[in-house]
């Protein structure tokens, strides 16, 4: 029974409730002008301007970023917090964390590759996702990593080294819940859809 709903696809679950479809109730629109706001402040917060490296740099990221955030605010207002998104809500306060680090206190770690890395692992094991949607995320990784690597880093990689630590190990909780929570988020839709 577990693993016939797991297989549910959710593109396919005509009687789905709004909370068990939130990918259809998260405003895609509202999820955009946030993400574009949150990346034009970030550009002005990190005087992007001063060089073409810092736009092409900031502006992928700081997208990627502010629309994963967008995101999960928007998401989290329409369920019930659970474990699966309690745990994006805590990558969110990571994420935050490491910027301000990295920004204040001088931390040895890429924010921007930090945060890219997270939200691209993490968005990937989203099974509410299309695959669209999914890639765009991964853009800003090679166009990030590559700038770090032969131009920001000046040869000294731990940043990057860093980055992709916290990256990785951050996500990991997050798509583990997110591939526990599918077969639920399935068999809620399978069930909805048999008694309506």
């Amino acid at each position: 029974m577990r693993n016939a709903c797991a297989n549910n696809q959710f593109s396919a679950a005509g009687g789905a409730s709004k909370k068990q479809m939130l990918i259809n109730s998260r405003h895609p629109l509202l999820q955009s002008g946030l993400a574009l706001l949150g990346m034009v402040g970030c550009c002005v917060f990190l005087h992007s301007w001063k060089d073409t490296a810092h736009w092409v740099y900031d502006i992928p990221a700081g997208l990627a970023a502010f629309g994963f955030i967008a995101q999960t605010l928007l998401e989290v207002n329409e369920t019930k917090l659970d474990w699966y998104w309690g745990s994006r809500l805590l990558l969110v306060v990571g994420m935050a964390v490491v910027c301000t680090g990295r920004e204040y206190f001088g931390w040895n770690i890429s924010g921007h590759l930090s945060c890219i890395l997270a939200v691209a692992l993490v968005q990937a094991a989203d099974p509410r996702l299309g695959t669209t949607e999914r890639l765009l995320y991964w853009i800003p990784l090679p166009i990030v990593l590559g700038l770090r690597w032969w131009l920001l880093d000046h040869g000294q990689h731990w940043q990057t080294y860093n980055a992709a630590a916290f990256g990785i190990l951050s996500a990991i909780p997050v798509v583990i819940l997110a591939r526990l929570s599918a077969s639920n988020w399935a068999c809620e839709s399978k069930k909805n859809g048999a008694t309506e």
